[in-house]
């Protein structure tokens, strides 16, 4: 889409968008004390002052139209540019409310904290241990040998509460996992009993121990 399609879609949006908000709130809009000319001056004034970065950089869409017709409105009204009849009636009253729902709404999506991005090394860490969950306990020793950095990372990872015990699975995935939860929950006296009392848990130690994930 050219520059020209862009701006005549934005104004057809635009249109519309001016067309449904006014036929939603007909009811609090028949108790304004201003003329309707008057009015759109006003609310037009208002966008083009306050707003007009927001159109100059915004995506147009139908939603981003309404919630900037919202603002003014909400805006005049609270600085008494504009005036309403009062009181109002219940179906006015209850568009009022709903604008202003959805204008808070909107303001608090936009200001939202961000989502912090991650660093290099903390997606490398997530892709580490990924793998550990993921592959047999073979081939991710296999991978940590031949890799200085994956095993200098993993030793330092080992110390931490990152490392979860794998899945509970049948064979040496399940052995590994209550290792490791054993080595990091258990007395060293409970953990060596268990070394010395179980062929298969002592295996296991050795073989996690090669990755220099775990020490005694």
């Amino acid at each position: 889409m050219n520059t020209q399609e862009k701006i005549a879609a934005a104004g057809r949006l635009s249109q519309q968008a001016n067309k449904t908000w006014s036929s939603e709130n007909r009811e609090l809009l028949a108790y304004l004390v201003e003329d309707q000319e008057t009015f759109w001056k006003s609310m037009g004034a208002w966008i083009k002052l306050e707003a007009r970065t927001e159109l100059e950089t915004g995506e147009p869409s139908f939603e981003f139209y309404i919630g900037i017709l919202r603002r003014a409105f909400l805006t005049l009204l609270d600085e008494d540019v504009i005036h309403l009849v009062e009181p109002i009636s219940s179906l006015g009253q209850q568009a009022l409310d709903a604008m202003k729902t959805a204008s808070l709404l909107r303001r608090y999506r936009s200001v939202a904290a961000p989502v912090p991005q991650k660093t290099a090394q903390e997606s490398y860490e997530d892709e580490l241990i990924n793998l550990w969950t993921t592959l047999p306990s073979e081939q991710f020793r296999a991978r940590l040998n031949a890799d200085k950095k994956m095993r200098e990372t993993w030793k330092r990872l080992a110390e931490t509460d990152r490392v979860q015990t794998r899945p509970q699975t049948s064979g040496s995935a399940a052995i590994d996992a209550e290792v490791i939860r054993s080595f990091k929950e258990d007395g060293t006296s409970e953990f060596k009993r268990r070394m010395h009392d179980d062929p298969a848990f002592a295996e296991a130690y050795r073989r996690l121990a090669e990755t220099d994930a775990i020490s005694l």
